[in-house]
């Protein structure tokens, strides 16, 4: 036996695909909508007092058996969905037969990567200051930084009681003197570790952030050490998550074995084109594990984002816990409609 601990549900497009699979399932939904709203209309009235607080639990329970119920309408939506899905990184999987169109849905199983833009942009904004904090840790023991800071508190205590306006003028530019060679250090020691970048460099990706990224919040699904040179890259809408964004960091540092993404693949790249068959599908067994970007990739600007945001990235979930980032591969893009963590149960008789 096997349950389904779902990290993403994408609800509207789950009541979507069953009304449609399943007949006559939204004369159903509208009818126990509508049944549930009168309880609960009728309940609050009968509160003394029109108690807020037990309306609020009225209000959850019913929210709380919603979420029973998706669960239970996906897992009768993905059984009866299975004949059309394109299963990828399963053992059991012939991918010489696996062959892809944009539009295909897909039931894929691989290592993912949690890219959550809207954290990254506070990250890039204190990068270097971060940076610096971490150098500050590192060089505690260091001699250097123990007899620069010793110099620094001496020269306050002499800033403190000296009483001679010109003394203490010249002990003041003094103290700024060690204060930048200070600072200093602990820039050097964050070059040192890749824990310094530009700053006009860093403004650049801000501005693109916040213009072309913003809210995103994507899941990358590693299918290279399963026999596929192909990255899945699912745009997840954060208000369909289970778990919050900190809360997946939290648990998962950014990464995550074995998670279940199934979905419409909406993008596929152009350099898949060796394996195009007459249908027009594309035969994953043809792919070029050493092709690491697509013809479209040739325009450097383009390259050159990517890339920066994806050494981003490395270097934030670096600071997380140590994480070792492979070569890039194949892209495509998929519209998610769930994506969960398989786990085995026990027989009741064992």
């Amino acid at each position: 036996m096997e349950a389904r601990e779902f990290i993403y549900l994408d609800v509207e497009q789950l009541y979507s695909l069953y009304s449609q699979v399943f007949e006559g399932v939204a004369d159903h939904f509208v009818r126990s909508h509508l049944d549930a709203q009168t309880s609960t209309d009728a309940s609050s009235r009968g509160l003394v007092g029109n108690d807020s607080l037990e309306i609020s639990i009225l209000e959850l329970s019913r929210k709380t058996e919603n979420r029973f119920l998706y669960d239970h309408m996906y897992n009768q939506l993905e059984d009866k969905l299975i004949p059309a899905m394109k299963s990828l990184g399963y053992d059991h999987v012939d991918f010489g037969n696996t062959q892809l169109v944009t539009g295909s849905i897909i039931k894929a199983v691989g290592n993912a990567e949690i890219q959550d833009y809207k954290e990254l942009h506070d990250f890039m904004s204190n990068f270097n200051q971060i940076g610096r904090y971490f150098s500050y840790l590192r060089l505690n023991p260091d001699t250097r930084f123990t007899e620069k800071r010793r110099e620094i508190q001496n020269i306050e205590r002499e800033v403190e009681a000296t009483t001679d306006r010109n003394r203490r003028k010249v002990a003041e530019k003094n103290l700024e003197k060690h204060k930048i060679e200070l600072v200093k250090l602990e820039t050097e020691e964050a070059v040192k570790r890749g824990l310094q970048l530009d700053e006009a460099f860093l403004s650049s990706l801000l501005g693109l952030t916040e213009t072309f990224y913003r809210d995103r919040f994507d899941v990358i699904l590693d299918l290279r050490d399963r026999g596929l040179p192909v990255l899945l890259r699912a745009v997840i809408d954060r208000q369909w998550l289970r778990l919050s964004p900190s809360r997946l960091l939290a648990l998962y540092s950014g990464t995550a074995p074995d998670w279940t993404l199934v979905g419409r693949v909406t993008y596929m790249p152009e350099n898949l084109t060796s394996g195009i068959n007459p249908d027009g599908s594309k035969n994953l067994s043809s792919l070029d594990s050493t092709v690491t970007h697509s013809a479209e990739d040739d325009d450097q600007s383009t390259l050159g984002m990517r890339e920066a945001f994806a050494e981003l990235f490395g270097k934030y979930y670096d600071l997380v816990r140590m994480y070792d980032r492979k070569k890039s591969a194949h892209e495509l893009v998929v519209c998610p409609l769930a994506v969960y963590h398989q786990h085995k149960l026990p027989k009741s008789d064992e």
